[in-house]
């Protein structure tokens, strides 16, 4: 067995289960881990400009990349200023390994504040206490992450023991994911057998589970109506015959034709279906999901590829539904679609921006919903293909999220454009992680439409509060030329036309790239 030190020992454990990035500020209780990264061959580290950002780019990174990721954050702030983008993790579902140090003072007791904070963001956390322990407990970890629903968990070296050396027995290799098929899989065939009005219910539990090809076939076959969660966006064409999109509820005629379903299978969701009306087929590897679900609902706790599989087979036999209510069916989702996008329905600038976006940005784009006036109208309005992704920070609402996510976003996958559609309140979040897209040569693209404003809330004062407008209004920048200060390339869009030649060009330059669009106040659409 070699002899390592703490930081070795966690970096090399690392390294032999698959970790080929980590996140995060160099900083006090975790110089021997940063210079074990300097020694490795494999593991690249990225430095960024506040702990903050170092969770951000890991949740982005493990959505896209569909693996875990690692931040490696200095104790007490450092692990606090990472909280926020632990708890947007959390709320996507999403792999992410957080290691920290630990003060060994007993006045200050910090230990207790990592551990405590740590478990209240993440499904596990453990703390080594000898050197020998870092193998054991990195190989845990990422048992963690990769089984169950994923959710970022938590593991604390004390400095001392980074610092220490001992012989240790490095982990051997990734662990095996397990793919359990739900019980209940021929009741649950039974049922979308006997359907004749069934709508398939997609959400990023397909994406992790690497169900999508399986989804597509399994829809097609039965031509059965596709609609998703938010991040569920793209999992089939938005454009084509199956595809609802998200389905937003406050849309009366949506909302009806989905209630008029007779089933819905729901697969990888991983939220409550009880505002549905109709019987629920939900199939999640969460075991705490039944919990949640309505009376009407047959839970089927399993892996989504594996049990999607397991139905396939049991309705093989059975003939696809192209019968007279499916052709009225797919009449119907295509007339939805129509009224939805129809030009005299929409708002502007909203849709025509949006329009511009979609043309300009190519259909294997990676797609970031910001908390601004124009994420918000992305939701519904912006048609996601299969070949695409669309990340959002999902119950979480983070503002500043969408910037940082299009850093890891493209470090995940250099070859894919990755497009933020940011306000300029919450780019200013993040805008400091511009050096770090310089200094990495992350060659993403943030689109900041400008209001000046706290947009969302300056209307809510407006409309609710009787005018009374406070601390909405911002004083911004020259966005642009800020951009051009850290080396990154600044350009502004006067009108749509401008914006979707700016985006199909940056998307092509080797370079990150911020454009201005200054937009007006905007009405909402519900």
């Amino acid at each position: 067995m070699p002899r390592l030190n703490g930081g070795q020992a966690l970096v090399q454990s690392l390294a032999a289960l698959g970790a080929d990035m980590v996140f995060g500020v160099p900083g006090w209780g975790q110089y021997e881990a940063v210079d074990a990264l300097w020694q490795h061959p494999t593991v690249r580290y990225v430095s960024v400009r506040n702990e903050l950002d170092s969770t951000f780019l890991a949740d982005a990174y493990a959505q896209v990349s569909n693996k875990p990721a690692v931040a490696l954050v200095v104790p007490g702030p450092g692990l606090l200023y990472a909280g926020a983008g632990l708890a947007s993790a959390f709320a996507n579902s999403s792999p992410v390994l957080v290691v920290t140090s630990a003060n060994t003072n007993p006045v200050l007791n910090h230990r207790q504040l990592e551990l405590t904070t740590l478990r209240t963001l993440t499904k596990w956390t453990g703390m080594a206490q000898a050197v020998a322990d870092i193998p054991d407990l990195v190989a845990e970890a990422w048992c963690q992450l990769s089984t169950g629903r994923p959710r970022p968990v938590g593991l604390v070296v004390p400095h001392e023991v980074l610092a220490d050396s001992d012989e240790v027995a490095l982990p051997a290799s990734p662990p095996e994911s397990a793919r359990p098929v739900a019980n209940g899989v021929d009741t649950a065939a039974a049922r979308i057998v006997e359907a004749r009005r069934p709508l398939l219910w997609g959400g990023s539990g397909v994406r992790w589970s690497g169900a999508e090809d399986t989804l597509q076939a399994f829809a097609q076959r039965l031509c059965i109506p596709v609609t998703t969660t938010r991040r569920g966006k793209g999992l089939v064409d938005e454009a084509g015959p199956l595809g609802l999109g998200y389905p937003e509820m406050r849309y009366g005629p949506v909302k009806e034709w989905i209630n008029q379903r007779d089933l819905v299978i729901a697969v990888g969701v991983g939220q409550d279906l009880s505002h549905l009306s109709v019987p629920v087929v939900q199939i999640d590897i969460d075991a705490l999901q039944p919990e949640r679900s309505a009376a009407n609902t047959l839970f089927l706790h399993g892996d989504a590829k594996a049990t999607l599989e397991a139905l396939d087979a049991r309705t093989s036999g059975f003939a696809d539904r192209s019968n007279a209510a499916t052709a009225r069916d797919l009449e119907t989702i295509s007339h939805l679609k129509t009224e939805r996008f129809a030009p005299d329905r929409q708002l502007e600038p909203q849709h025509s921006l949006m329009q511009a976006i979609r043309r300009g940005a190519p259909k294997e784009a990676v797609i970031i919903q910001g908390m601004t006036q124009m994420g918000y109208y992305s939701r519904n309005y912006l048609s996601v293909p299969a070949e695409g992704r669309y990340l959002t920070s999902s119950t979480q609402i983070t503002l500043g999220a969408a910037y940082l996510y299009s850093l890891g976003a493209k470090l995940a996958a250099p070859e894919r454009p990755v497009v933020a559609v940011s306000g300029d309140g919450g780019f200013l979040y993040g805008a400091h992680a511009m050096a770090t897209a310089v200094q990495e040569g992350i060659h993403s693209v943030v689109l900041v439409f400008n209001d000046n404003a706290y947009g969302n809330v300056l209307r809510a004062q407006r409309e609710e509060f009787d005018e009374r407008v406070i601390g909405t209004r911002l004083h911004n920048p020259d966005f642009p030329a800020m951009a051009r200060t850290f080396g990154a390339r600044g350009l502004r869009a006067e009108s749509p036309e401008q914006l979707e030649l700016l985006l199909r060009e940056a998307v092509q330059t080797e370079a990150h790239t911020v454009i201005e669009i200054p937009v007006g106040e905007m009405e909402r659409a519900y």
